[in-house]
């Protein structure tokens, strides 16, 4: 168990939620849209659903019986771990001074219990209670924060964590809880277009499809590569004219999304091509911990194309638009 400490010992986190925040100017992409379709495709977490119900913790609110400025989080990291990790719930108090916080004399109680698919307990609980005489205040350069929770390790297993918050009487003030999954973590990140030949012109739509167990961020430039002598030069034609701004996006665990379609240019070359796109993980991310490019290869044909006429038995020239 980990009671307090300075510093967010989960960076990743915020890492993603800088990048959701975040938008770069690149090239203006014929192939990009103003936003992005995601579905689940692979639900890791779908039973949990089906568990007896539990008050969900706030997010980073304050709590209605606690003094003024005195906020409560939870810091779960939400319903799928990625291997080991922290899983904890925060206390803080902010008044803009360094004067200690009101005196709150609670008890605070965390349980972890290891649960089966139906949430009977699989194994022994752990157990922490600690009481808190007062909060000091969230300094400038990092947060100061009182937390309740657990290192969980990075076997598979499902897992309630609940806290009690009681008064100096004993009287319960607050209870949340919440279930999650660990799973280890596993790469298998794809992306995919909606043809595999195209003409000028023609639609093209590009798919990130994750079904691995680790997060990803995208959304930086793309590029359009040309395979000429055996090696893959930049494309004879511009598929990205202009200038706009493209957000930074997180992909979760079992999930696809499309972001970049529109036409292929009217001037393309036949040839072999490849779809580029630059993909990040973060600190957590066991399967991808660094930057690294993904590709989607395509075939561009000409725009006069050769057909058979089978009803005839003879070959007819057909100009393609």
């Amino acid at each position: 168990m980990f009671l307090s400490g300075r510093g967010n010992p989960r960076l990743h986190q915020c890492l993603v939620l800088l990048a959701l925040g975040t938008v770069w100017v690149s090239a203006a992409p014929t192939l990009a849209s103003g936003s992005c379709k995601t579905r689940v495709i692979r639900d890791y977490t779908a039973f949990l659903n089906n568990l007896p119900p539990l008050p969900s913790p706030p997010v980073d609110e304050h709590l209605p019986f606690a003094p003024e400025r005195v906020f409560f989080s939870s810091q779960g990291g939400g319903p799928l771990q990625p291997g080991a990790g922290l899983r904890y719930y925060s206390l803080s108090y902010s008044p803009g001074g360094s004067d200690p916080g009101p005196v709150l004399d609670w008890q605070v109680t965390t349980t972890l219990t290891p649960i089966d698919d139906v949430g009977r307990p699989s194994g022994p609980p752990r157990i922490a209670e600690q009481h808190v005489d007062r909060l000091w205040p969230v300094e400038e350069a990092g947060a100061n924060v009182l937390r309740f929770g657990f290192d969980v390790p990075g076997d598979p297993a499902t897992y309630r964590l609940e806290i009690r918050i009681a008064g100096a009487d004993g009287q319960q003030l607050a209870a949340f809880g919440e279930y999650f999954r660990v799973l280890q973590p596993s790469a298998d990140l794809r992306i995919s277009l909606n043809r595999k030949t195209f003409k000028p012109k023609q639609h093209l739509q590009a798919t990130l499809s994750n079904y691995g167990v680790a997060w990803y961020g995208y959304g930086f430039p793309w590029w359009v590569e040309y395979k000429r002598g055996g090696s893959w030069k930049p494309s004879p034609v511009d598929f990205t004219p202009g200038a706009f701004l493209m957000p930074l996006l997180s992909l979760r665990p079992g999930e696809s999304t499309s972001c970049w379609g529109g036409e292929v240019p009217s001037d393309t070359p036949p040839g072999r091509y490849r779809f580029v796109t630059d993909i990040f993980g973060s600190d957590r991310q066991r399967p991808l911990r660094a930057n690294r490019l993904i590709y989607a290869p395509f075939t561009v044909l000409p725009r006069r194309d050769f057909v058979t006429n089978t009803a005839v038995g003879r070959r007819t020239t057909r100009r393609e638009s």
